[in-house]
């Protein structure tokens, strides 16, 4: 199943066993910022703009993750969700979400 380490909120561990470090540094704010609109643009309707918003969002969320973006779009629902709640809540706070 996939979970965070408890000892590190940083690790998420998928459920083909694979372990993902979350990396902020690997984007700079302006992505950060972006992936909330292309969040919002990849859940439209099915259209060459929302599944090209889809792909960026993926590779955004892949480098921070160490994947590639086809990596995060064959993730399993339950792989993609836990990286993408992960990932946002360091987002919404990068100097608070880790209490070590």
């Amino acid at each position: 199943m996939t979970e965070k380490k408890k000892d590190n909120p940083r690790q998420i561990v998928l459920d083909d066993g694979r372990e993902l470090t979350i990396d902020l540094r690997a984007l700079t704010w302006g992505e950060a910022d972006d992936m909330v609109s292309l969040y919002i643009e990849a859940r439209g309707k099915k259209t060459d703009a929302s599944l090209a918003a889809r792909r960026e969002l993926a590779g955004l969320l892949g480098r921070v993750v160490g994947l590639s973006a086809d990596e995060v779009l064959a993730l399993s629902i339950v792989d993609f969700a836990q990286v993408n709640r992960q990932v946002a809540a360091f987002i919404r706070d990068p100097l608070h979400a880790d209490p070590n």
